[in-house]
């Protein structure tokens, strides 16, 4: 709630002193809170605002924000195929302008969760062979720990343990935390 107000009050003093940069960051930094809380209506709403601003001023990262927001929300929303369409044209943006720090735009993870839940499994494993070496060069805890997690889910056997280092990774993150949870309780149930 805290975040979704401070995100709507940036939006707010954005439009009102016509930064229109700010604006579209707002935009989606408040699209990305509603994406997390299932505003499913809202996010779509703020995420393409923002996506016709990054055209209109040539603002390539809100680009890559607007995508990830809408395949989060997708994803999230359990629209798989719906989720894979803009988080598969972030993956052609993000190697068009370079963006190789995992932790900037927190999307990759998205994808991979997309394409195993469609049951593209090799996509998935090349797109976690990327992420896992992002997550080596950068050292960052929460590519670690986002890397883990695609790993549990793509492992043939002998998941509950890499999904456990997931968890540990991702103690200070308390959103990946939990996304960690609920993909090893699928697991589970899966296996049986």
């Amino acid at each position: 709630a805290a975040a979704h107000a401070a995100g709507a009050s940036s939006l707010r003093l954005a439009e009102e002193t016509e930064q229109f940069n700010l604006v579209a960051f707002s935009l989606v930094s408040l699209a990305r809170v509603e994406a997390a809380t299932g505003r499913a209506e809202e996010c779509r709403s703020h995420a393409l605002r923002a996506l016709e601003l990054a055209e209109t001023l040539g603002i390539g990262s809100i680009r890559v924000y607007g995508l990830s927001v809408l395949g989060l929300l997708e994803l999230g929303l359990g629209r798989t195929s719906e989720a894979l369409a803009p988080l598969e044209r972030l993956a052609t943006v993000v190697d068009e302008i370079g963006l190789r720090e995992p932790g900037v735009v927190q999307w990759r993870s998205d994808l991979i969760e997309a394409q195993v839940l469609a049951g593209r499994h090799d996509a998935a494993r090349a797109s976690l062979a990327v992420l896992e070496e992002e997550a080596a060069r950068t050292e960052r805890a929460w590519a670690g720990g986002a890397a883990a997690r695609c790993r549990g889910m793509v492992a043939a056997a002998s998941f509950e343990p890499v999904f456990e280092e997931a968890m540990r990774l991702q103690e200070a993150f308390p959103f990946e935390r939990a996304r960690t949870q609920l993909r090893l309780g699928e697991r589970l149930r899966r296996e049986q």
